[in-house]
């Protein structure tokens, strides 16, 4: 199964539209999450939310009850790279995390990494490689790999 999240409903309102939807899940309570087909796969798609923290439960819970092989996020971003525009493909190799700073408590831990995990966070290669050689037959999309940094702050410019 393929699991696709959006912060918001207006990210997954495409995917919502366009699959065979089998049944509506709820998640924590009330989050809906809709499970289906979509060009012939499984698929499961709902919102997360805009903050990191229900972000991850609503992912967390999402993995361990439908056990996807990929996980796709869809929506807002905001790119530093002028090369990069709006509607180009954008894979993540590596994310790191913003706004964690447990550096008081010293033991070589760095800014955005959490205690006893690792600096950031890789994306498997050959889902990368799969996704890139796809994106190549694609002459109306550019495509681009880089990192990410997840953090609750919208940030609009480098400093």
């Amino acid at each position: 199964m393929i699991l696709i999240l959006g912060s918001t409903d207006d990210d997954i309102l495409y995917f919502r539209t366009k699959m065979d939807i089998s049944y509506v899940d709820k998640i924590a309570g009330k989050t809906e999450v809709f499970v289906g087909k979509y060009s012939g796969k499984q698929v499961a798609v709902s919102t997360t939310g805009l903050s990191n923290s229900l972000a991850s439960m609503i992912t967390g819970l999402c993995i361990d009850h439908y056990h996807p092989y990929f996980v796709l996020n869809v929506g807002s971003v905001h790119a530093f790279d002028e090369n990069l525009k709006q509607g180009d493909l954008y894979m993540a190799d590596r994310v790191y995390l913003g706004g964690v700073d447990f550096t008081p408590w010293g033991n070589g831990i760095k800014y955005g990494q959490i205690a006893a995990m690792p600096q950031f966070f890789l994306s498997e290669d050959d889902y990368l490689l799969q996704i890139e050689t796809i994106g190549k037959k694609m002459t109306n999309k550019s495509l681009a790999r880089g990192f990410v940094m997840s953090t609750n702050k919208f940030y609009t410019d480098r400093v």
